[in-house]
């Protein structure tokens, strides 16, 4: 956030800001934000009406939520002590119902984090490159960064090393730079940059996504029988003898890559006209456009009789 934040237990407090500060999806966050006024019942009956304070106010893209951190076994003491307030749910986690009700009249979240949550690999990683954080620090080129991130496009979590070797006079200083940065992506939460021969990089945290989950589906996207593809992000399509998976989709161009991580990059008016794939997105039918009917109509090929699965309708004629 580019401001100082302060934190009362290395053990606790620390690794939530190293979380906050490392989420793609965290806008801001402020300590101490507010006062939540938290009513329950004790074991016993007593109603209790206490002000509290949670650590933190965190804004995320789609919520905003009041954070209060605990050691994990100050939650165990603490839930034998007032159940009603501090509950253990089945899967682990912790929550704080009245704390819920309370942020809830302000239309806010509360999430009760424990110790326990805390990712070794991200503190450990941090510390790794907390020289890379500061302001001061000597920036590459910009003709090094380019050539830096086009070759990451064009090779998908490749290794640490193997861009490093890749790439004319770019150190490992100057990687770090740009992995600190997020210029170039590799999981902070799963991969230890000290082993760099277990790095894997990508262009960017949605690619990384994608592929993750390209990688966990296997659901065929192509109709073998008519050649007709569903096109949506991560979905697999062939184009020739290679197999890929597409990683972006534009009102122009597909985005896919192969096995090996190297990009395709294939223009709408081919993928209809050669490869007869069709788009299918339900909330976007809107990107095939009447221009790529035109275009595709111009080099002599006619639509498909499936345009759009479940619609059944065809572009209008411009």
């Amino acid at each position: 956030m580019g401001q100082t934040n302060q934190f009362e237990s290395h053990r606790n407090e620390l690794p939530a800001l190293l979380e906050f500060e490392h989420d793609s999806h965290v806008i801001e966050y402020y300590c101490q934000a507010g006062k939540l006024r938290l009513r329950y019942t004790t074991e016993s009956g007593r109603i209790v009406v206490i002000d509290h304070t949670p650590d933190y106010l965190v804004l995320t893209e789609t919520a905003v939520i009041w954070v209060e951190c605990k050691l994990e076994a100050d939650l165990v003491s603490l839930s034998e002590q007032s159940p009603n307030r501090y509950v253990r749910n089945p899967d682990g986690s912790w929550s704080c119902p009245p704390g819920e009700e309370a942020a809830a009249k302000f239309g806010f979240q509360y999430r009760l984090r424990s110790s326990q949550e805390n990712c070794s690999e991200l503190a450990r990683n941090i510390n790794f490159l907390d020289e890379y954080f500061t302001y001061h620090c000597p920036e590459p080129s910009n003709e090094l960064v380019k050539g830096v991130t086009t070759y990451v496009l064009a090779h998908e979590g490749l290794k640490y090393n193997e861009l490093i070797e890749s790439v004319t006079n770019l150190t490992a200083d100057n990687l770090n730079f740009l992995i600190s940065r997020g210029i170039v992506f590799a999981d902070l939460r799963r991969v230890v940059l000290a082993d760099r021969e277990s790095v894997s990089l990508y262009s960017s945290l949605r690619v990384y996504e994608l592929i993750e989950a390209s990688t966990a589906s296997s659901k065929p996207a192509q109709d073998e029988d008519s050649g007709i593809v569903d096109l949506h992000l991560t979905a697999k399509i062939r184009l020739g003898t290679e197999e890929l998976t597409i990683i972006d989709l534009s009102d122009v161009l597909i985005s896919a890559i192969n096995s090996d991580g190297v990009a395709r990059h294939i223009a709408i008016a081919y993928a209809f006209v050669k490869q007869r794939w069709v788009r299918c997105i339900a909330s976007n039918s809107h990107l095939f456009t009447n221009c790529d009917m035109r275009t595709a109509e111009s080099l002599g090929a006619s639509p498909p009789t499936r345009y759009l699965a479940g619609r059944g309708a065809a572009p209008h004629s411009g």
